[in-house]
């Protein structure tokens, strides 16, 4: 099996990505790894993976997106994807994302045969609608080669499913396979990031933690919250002022964020950390009080999940997968996505109950276990693998 990913990074893809490989090769399949853009793939050995001992063809693109340009690069990518397939006999290919999905149908436009899975992570139509004749020349070129190269679609959420099917097209074979807690491990860089991150906690001992743990993104959602927040501490007059705010990851808006902050008057309150190890990332989810997802597009949101796995208070906005992975009122608390007031309402909530028991302890566990385990996602995969 080859699994063709658009980049490696600290996020969800790279974290399924991961399990996959282990996974696959734990029942005795061979995986290769092809990644489209210039990544660091050590980072797979954060999520267990023996990177010396995989097969990787790396392709150096300057981005991991389907743009223009990508589309261009697409072509030239062709040749050496295909000798990469021959060369190590692969029957099968799991491409995630719509960059890989592309260029993995113009590879088997060659007359090269093998098995082809397309994996759908994303609200892609909701990001990025087809609102241009680009969009649509490269959306109805997609649609035209998946009808004829693609043998079974595969989306971590019913909501991507949906979308999928009303705005490419319905193919019969269709899975949803819920994404999995990723396995992490800890070593050195992760400790050398926990020993950090351990004396910001330690400087605000006492507070009410809150954390937002996400690739910093508009639809990922922190400027929004912290606008909320600045209506809770102005609404509380002040006497709220023992709150502290983790922003724990890295991206396009981290400048504006920061700015955002300062201009808010919340150095004080707010912290911006950076990218942190995924492993020091669930640590740090048992320290605080209150974990925030509050995406305006999430397909599914592994980090609402690991705050499920580290049993801890999860808020979270209702849009497109983060329904199926969130039991409102039960495994965490959901408002409507890009509503401040109920966010707000929400907060204010969670905050004044926070002595109380408000999670049901047993309905986690259950649903980790029989919902999101890895070797129910394998399974499930090993089940279309084998179609």
């Amino acid at each position: 099996m080859a699994i063709v990913a658009p980049a490696i990074a600290r996020e969800g893809i790279t974290k399924q990505v991961a399990n996959q490989i282990t996974g696959l090769q734990q029942e005795g399949i061979r995986v290769c790894l092809i990644v489209l853009a210039e990544s660091d793939v050590g980072i797979l050995a954060e999520y267990g993976v023996s990177v010396a001992q995989l097969p990787v063809l790396q392709l150096y693109q300057p981005t991991a997106y389907l743009s223009t340009g990508a589309f261009v690069n697409a072509i030239r990518l062709v040749g050496r994807i295909e000798k990469f397939l021959e060369e190590h006999k692969i029957a099968g290919v799991v491409a995630h994302a719509p960059y890989t999905h592309f260029v993995m149908r113009l590879v088997k436009l060659t007359g090269y045969k093998f098995l082809l899975v397309q994996y759908f992570h994303g609200l892609q139509y909701s990001e990025y609608p087809v609102t241009t004749w680009r969009r649509r020349m490269v959306n109805d070129l997609n649609r035209w080669l998946g009808r004829r190269f693609d043998n079974c679609h595969i989306s971590v959420s019913e909501a991507v499913k949906q979308e999928i099917m009303t705005n490419l097209f319905r193919h019969q074979e269709h899975k949803v396979i819920y994404n999995s807690l990723p396995v992490s491990f800890w070593n050195d860089k992760a400790e050398e990031h926990w020993q950090q991150v351990r004396q910001v906690i330690r400087s605000v001992a006492g507070r009410y933690l809150v954390l937002i743990p996400n690739r910093i993104d508009y639809n990922k959602g922190q400027l929004f919250f912290l606008q909320v927040l600045g209506n809770f501490l102005h609404t509380s007059g002040g006497a709220f002022a023992d709150i502290a705010v983790f922003v724990v990851g890295d991206g396009p808006q981290r400048r504006e964020l920061e700015l955002q902050v300062q201009s808010m008057g919340l150095s004080d309150i707010v912290k911006i950390t950076g990218a942190l190890p995924n492993a020091v990332v669930q640590k740090f989810m048992l320290e605080v009080q209150l974990v925030v997802v509050p995406s305006y597009c999430e397909g599914f949101s592994l980090s609402a999940l690991e705050a499920i796995s580290s049993k801890c208070l999860l808020l979270a906005s209702d849009t497109g997968g983060l329904k199926e992975v969130v039991r409102d009122g039960d495994t965490g608390f959901l408002f409507r996505t890009g509503d401040k007031k109920d966010c707000l309402e929400k907060l204010t909530y969670l905050y004044h109950n926070r002595h109380k028991v408000l999670l049901n302890y047993q309905l986690m566990e259950d649903d980790l276990k029989n919902k999101f385990s890895v070797k129910r996602h394998i399974n499930q995969l090993l089940e279309v693998l084998e179609v």
